[in-house]
């Protein structure tokens, strides 16, 4: 997640986890708040929940979805992936 919340300049604040689920706490460079909410369903089947910014934000939420995505498909049966 500290590599995707680039793509929405925002960083990670607070995080916690437990057995199928890992929660962020993040902030925006412009003082917004943010949540993430990932929820392993299945053995490969994972949900995401975002919310950006006190009222939404679907194209930054959606921005941090694509850019989480696209670094667990470049982990996808790897330990580790060059960062782009």
């Amino acid at each position: 997640m500290e590599i995707a919340v680039l793509a929405i300049e925002a960083t990670v604040v607070e995080s916690r986890s437990d057995a199928q689920s890992w929660t962020f706490a993040l902030l925006t460079i412009r003082d917004e708040p943010g949540h993430v909410v990932v929820e392993r369903r299945g053995e490969d089947q994972v949900v995401v929940h975002v919310s950006i910014g006190r009222f939404g934000d679907a194209a930054r939420e959606q921005r941090l979805i694509r850019a989480f995505a696209d670094r667990l498909q470049s982990l996808y049966g790897r330990e580790f992936a060059p960062l782009k």
